[in-house]
């Protein structure tokens, strides 16, 4: 397995694409996994946001398609709209899994619910994450407080990437998100790598590390660490 962790979409930028597209291939087929949704949302407002009309497929569509993947080759495993049955299909016919932005704990319980968990866990591919679909790949990470989250929380997540770090999307190099960063790493003992929309890690088949574009290192530089 290969796993890519982003914050944001553009994942096609002039900065990420020459090491990505070695893990991105025209060729490849795509399921994007939208669970990341409110517990308040509705079938209509999942739609507006992640259906296939939404920006949460849309425009990370048009990222892989710069890597010429076909429009058609970009599945979604639409949470109210697909039976059981289809969503295995389309996870088993994927070469690539993206798990979309949103609340990263909504994410592994609704894959229990669907029936669909151990099918994520048994995937051997490409699994990439922006925001919350990076985060829900670790084992276990922090919630930074947000308009969803009032104070810091930690949730469990789906261990596809071993337990060596936590962490941090949109990252904006501001000082009192560096002293929170700080504070957890001093607290856990474990390294946290905050990510900025211009950033992305990749952890590679043999689990190194590669850290490309804006992240920020808070504790021990991973192995492999690159541009």
């Amino acid at each position: 397995m290969i796993n890519i962790l982003l914050s944001f979409w553009n994942f096609a930028d002039p900065l990420l694409m020459p090491e990505l597209s070695r893990c991105i291939k025209a060729s490849d087929k795509v399921a994007m996994i939208s669970f990341a949704h409110r517990p308040s949302a509705d079938k209509a407002a999942y739609d507006e946001k992640y259906g296939y009309g939404g920006k949460q497929f849309v425009y990370p569509a048009l990222e892989f398609m710069k890597y010429g993947i076909a429009r058609e080759a970009v599945s979604l495993v639409h949470y109210f709209d697909d039976p059981r049955p289809a969503m295995k299909r389309k996870i088993r016919e994927a070469d690539i899994l993206m798990f979309t932005g949103g609340m990263p704990d909504q994410v592994v319980p609704r894959l229990k619910e669907k029936g669909i968990y151990e099918d994520v866990l048994s995937f051997d591919k490409v699994v990439m994450g922006y925001s919350a679909g990076a985060i829900v790949q670790l084992a276990r990470n922090f919630l930074s407080p947000d308009d969803d989250y009032p104070e810091l929380a930690y949730m469990d997540g789906l261990s596809l990437i071993p337990d060596d770090f936590y962490i941090e999307v949109h990252y904006d190099h501001s000082d009192a998100w560096e002293k929170l960063l700080r504070d957890i790493r001093e607290r856990e003992s474990k390294s946290v790598y905050a990510i900025g929309n211009e950033g992305a890690i990749v952890v590679d088949a043999a689990r190194n590390v590669r850290l490309l574009g804006d992240v920020s290192v808070f504790g021990d530089t991973p192995r492999g660490r690159g541009a």
